[in-house]
């Protein structure tokens, strides 16, 4: 009995600690915002998501400002939750999806990026470190435990995943160990999260040798094979929102054409295995009803940090397509639809 009144009493007092911890420290001032569903991926309020990877993820640019997902807020005035995270996969992306359905309302919009390379797959390239109920990733299992059901399990497995989930909902410090930890570091060290120090912004040109190196990767993949990776995963990510009723905008992003023809001997073949494999994108998304954004030929070399991620210059670009697509959606109808604009050009 005194051993029971301990459990519950120790229960009560780590609920309560949690609870204030949770609701009136300053813990998210700690948080890096480009993780940030992975610690608070709570319902706050925004109308807009980013779901995607590091494409969308602002690692090229020098403050928080410059950051897409301010960008879209302050160019359009509404609420934005940045999603995306590093090296995510295309199960990745799926489970994110289900977890912003699960936790957003209806009449969301969520827009999630397609990078060129998205559905390639090299045989040589093994980067993705997680593997979890037949998916591959670098967060399945935490985005898994965040989401309330998990139908694909086993009876058992599922009683227990939702026993796992009840818990890590009543004791926030048991969900959100890194949210801790990053405020007990921020505390003693005075620094906030977001650290450019390693990430900031740059303009690719040619004497760029961190770029060249990537391009010689690039060509040694497409040398060890190359298949293409079917789009039947979107149609599971808009199935899952459909349900919920919320919006999902495919963004299409751009490939830096003008680097890979810099430094691939071969660069004429290997653009038109992205192009072809963007054109048949386009047929699939247009087949299935999805909208779309398509940046893939928008932007010039300007905008890129390197052969696929966007700098400050970029993320403010496609921050402005994004809005111009919000200002303008209810004027289009509600079927799939192709929409670009220039962005060589975009004020700062």
């Amino acid at each position: 009995m005194r051993l029971l009144l301990f459990f519950v009493m120790f229960a009560v007092v780590a609920y309560g600690v949690g609870h204030l911890f949770e609701h009136y420290s300053s813990w998210k001032q700690f948080q890096d915002p480009r993780t940030r569903i992975l610690a608070d991926a709570n319902y706050d309020g925004s109308s807009i998501v980013l779901i995607g990877d590091s494409v969308f993820n602002s690692r090229n640019v020098d403050t928080l400002e410059q950051a897409l997902w301010c960008r879209i807020s302050a160019l359009s005035g509404k609420k934005v939750f940045p999603a995306a995270l590093y090296g995510a996969s295309l199960d990745d992306f799926f489970l994110m999806s289900r977890l912003i359905a699960q936790e957003w309302p209806a009449g969301t919009t969520v827009f999630l990026n397609i990078a060129p390379t998205r559905f390639v797959s090299f045989s040589a390239d093994k980067k993705f470190a997680g593997k979890s109920n037949g998916m591959r990733g670098n967060y399945i299992q935490k985005l898994s435990d965040m989401i309330q059901s998990e139908t694909e399990l086993s009876f058992f497995a599922r009683i227990r995943h939702r026993l796992d989930y009840a818990f890590s909902r009543v004791f926030f410090i048991s969900r959100n160990r890194d949210g801790v930890l990053a405020y007990i570091k921020g505390k003693v060290t005075g620094r906030k999260s977001y650290n450019t120090s390693s990430y900031h912004n740059k303009r690719w040109d040619e004497n760029d040798n961190d770029a060249k190196n990537e391009c010689e990767r690039f060509m040694r993949l497409h040398q060890n094979g190359v298949a293409n990776v079917e789009f039947t995963s979107l149609k599971a990510i808009d199935h899952v929102f459909r349900k919920k009723k919320i919006n999902v905008v495919f963004v299409l992003t751009p490939l830096n054409k003008t680097m890979i023809k810099k430094y691939i001997p071969d660069s004429s073949r290997i653009n038109s295995i992205y192009d072809n494999r963007h054109h048949e994108l386009i047929s699939f998304l247009k087949n299935n009803k999805f909208t779309y954004i398509d940046s893939y030929d928008e932007f010039d070399y300007s905008c890129m940090a390197d052969m696929l991620h966007m700098n400050a210059n970029g993320d403010n670009a496609i921050a402005a397509t994004i809005v111009t697509y919000m200002k303008q959606q209810n004027l289009q109808d509600n079927v799939s639809r192709q929409f670009t604009v220039d962005v060589h050009n975009t004020d700062a």
